[in-house]
Order: structure tokens, then C-alpha cells, then sequence
């Protein structure tokens, strides 16, 4: 349970303290050619490596999905959402 707590406190922080608004908006607009994805990738990826306790070796694989399936999912999102659709998204 804790290290599920560390994991969710860990994306928590990556998407919503670490990520400017300003970031966001350039995602929208640049999509896979945003930089600002490839940081904010990066930043979640510091957070688990963080918050695992730099016990990398015995998580590397989860560490590994999770931060891939995080960048597939925004990248996904980047390019489904519309105004209509942004909370449904955000939900999901």
C-alpha cells in the first residue's frame, strides 16, 4: 500500500505541481513535437526514481510502463481532445 501511495504522490506531483500551464498549452499546440512532453515525461520519471528510493534496480520494469503508458496516454490525449472533450479526458 505504501508503495502505491508513493507512485500516486509521485504522478500527482508530475502532472499537477511540476507542470506549468504554460507547458500545457505548448503540448496542445506542438503535440510529439513539444519539448514540454519530453520534460514533463522526464519529470515523472525523476519523481519514481525519487520516491522507489533509488531502488531502481528491483523496479526498473514498472518504472519502465509506467512512465511509458504515462507518455503514450498524453500523447494520446494531445491529439483526441477537443473543447468539448477535455474533462471526459482529463477524467479518463
Amino acid at each position: 500500500m505504501v508503495f502505491f501511495l508513493k507512485i500516486l504522490l509521485a504522478h500527482f506531483l508530475g502532472d499537477f505541481t511540476f507542470q506549468p500551464y504554460k507547458w500545457v498549452k505548448e503540448k496542445e499546440k506542438k503535440k510529439i513535437k513539444s519539448i514540454e512532453l519530453y520534460v514533463h515525461i522526464g519529470i515523472h520519471f525523476l519523481l519514481l526514481f525519487i520516491f522507489i528510493g533509488f531502488d531502481i534496480q528491483k523496479y526498473w520494469l514498472g518504472v519502465l510502463v509506467i512512465v511509458g503508458s504515462h507518455y503514450l496516454i498524453d500523447l494520446l490525449k494531445l491529439y483526441l481532445q477537443k473543447i468539448k472533450t477535455n474533462r471526459t479526458l482529463f477524467f479518463l
